[in-house]
Formats: C-alpha cells, sequence, structure tokens
C-alpha cells in the first residue's frame, strides 16, 4: 500500500514542470538557474544546498513525496538562492521575506504558473 502511495504522490507533480516552471521564473528575474535534484530531503518538501564556506548555492533538493505546493516551494528556495548571491545569507531575515514577497506576488499563480501547472 505504501508503494502505491509513493507512486501516487510522485505523478501528482511532473519533474518537468516543475523545473520548467523554475526556469522561466528564473529567466524572467534575470538569475541563472542551478540543477534541481529530486530525492528525499528529510522532513521537509523542498531545500536549498549551498557550500557554506563560499556561500554559493550548489542545487535545489525537492521531495515530491512530501511535496504540498511546486510553486511556493521553488519560490521560497529561489528566495534562498538569491539571498546567497546578493548578501551571502541563508537566513529568513527581513530581506528574504522581502524577496520572497516579491516573487510569490509576481509569480504564484502566474502564467507562468498556468503554462506548466494547468
Amino acid at each position: 500500500m505504501i508503494k502505491l502511495k509513493n507512486i501516487l504522490l510522485e505523478m501528482l507533480y511532473d519533474k518537468k514542470s516543475i523545473i520548467g516552471y523554475y526556469n522561466d521564473v528564473c529567466k524572467s528575474e534575470h538569475i541563472s538557474p542551478i540543477l534541481i535534484k529530486f530525492y528525499s530531503v528529510g522532513h521537509m518538501g523542498a531545500s536549498l544546498q549551498y557550500n557554506s564556506k563560499l556561500f554559493k548555492p550548489e542545487y535545489i533538493g525537492i521531495d515530491l513525496l512530501k511535496l504540498t505546493d511546486p510553486e511556493y516551494a521553488i519560490l521560497h528556495e529561489l528566495a534562498h538562492q538569491v539571498m546567497l548571491d546578493l548578501y551571502k545569507d541563508p537566513n529568513h531575515t527581513s530581506k528574504f521575506k522581502t524577496i520572497f514577497n516579491h516573487l510569490i506576488n509576481k509569480y504564484m499563480y502566474s502564467d507562468i504558473s498556468m503554462k506548466w501547472f494547468k
């Protein structure tokens, strides 16, 4: 039963759609996209992995079994990516919230999301 549930959850979100949405948002924001990997990321649906010495983003990990909203997850991790690029800070500061709110207001349920998540 667990295997069937996992298969159904993984079918709910298409990997190509998640990657396409991320790439289109990056293109629109003039941000260099990084690799997206699909695997178990612990207790959350997505996480940004980065080099802790150089503060450079390496890749975004997405767990399709725990993901509840792919748009929210991508925009959240993209905000972390921007924070690392601009401020060398991955934390949830007021700057992070400003960047994240900008991304949410501009891209959540936007034309780009309608293109990838019908």
